[in-house]
């Protein structure tokens, strides 16, 4: 996962990697940024997705979304998304059962949101990269194009099993999670 995070990051820079062991854990370690902090962060951009094209027929288009659907299925996206909505959904809760002021309850769901607009799910993110490949060929990109590549490496890190990617001014949180 590294060799692919650092074949990567060379269009960003070579990021530092902090690994953590479970989203539970990045949230914590992302909890501990003020909200301002976190909201000057910007969001998610490590694993870039290329800008959309407008098919030249319907059949690509429908060809691309089957791909997108079934590749999301098959990488269990919505499993894996509700893996990493689960410790910020108990962070809400937790102070929603603490009896929390409204402001603070505001707050808790605020930091969340904002540490969500730093994440990256790898396998949703593998499956817009099947989609974007197919996207990328219809539009007439060769195989070789340095868009098809970057969409290439997506999919190889959600193969060698790396479930999520958080981005800070200073690390890459990276969460390893499924094979």
């Amino acid at each position: 996962m590294e060799r692919i995070i650092d074949e990567v990051s060379e269009e960003h820079g070579r990021p530092v990697i902090k690994w953590l062991e479970s989203p539970a854990r990045a949230f914590e370690h992302l909890s501990r940024y003020p909200l301002g902090d976190l909201m000057q962060m910007g969001t998610a951009r490590f694993w870039t997705v290329p800008p959309l094209f407008t098919a030249t027929d319907d059949d690509a288009a429908e060809r691309s979304f089957e791909l997108y659907w079934h590749a999301a299925q098959i990488l269990k996206a919505e499993e894996h998304d509700r893996a990493l909505m689960a410790p910020k959904l108990i962070a809400k809760e937790q102070a929603i059962a603490a009896q929390s002021r409204p402001e603070a309850i505001f707050e808790v769901r605020a930091v969340a949101a904002q540490i969500g607009w730093l994440e990256t799910s790898l396998s949703a993110a593998a499956a817009k990269a099947v989609s974007a490949i197919e996207d990328l060929l219809s539009a007439g990109h060769g195989e070789d194009s340095l868009a098809i590549y970057h969409q290439s490496k997506v999919f190889e890190a959600c193969e060698h099993g790396l479930l999520a990617t958080w981005e800070t001014p200073d690390v890459l949180i990276c969460v390893p999670g499924f094979t």
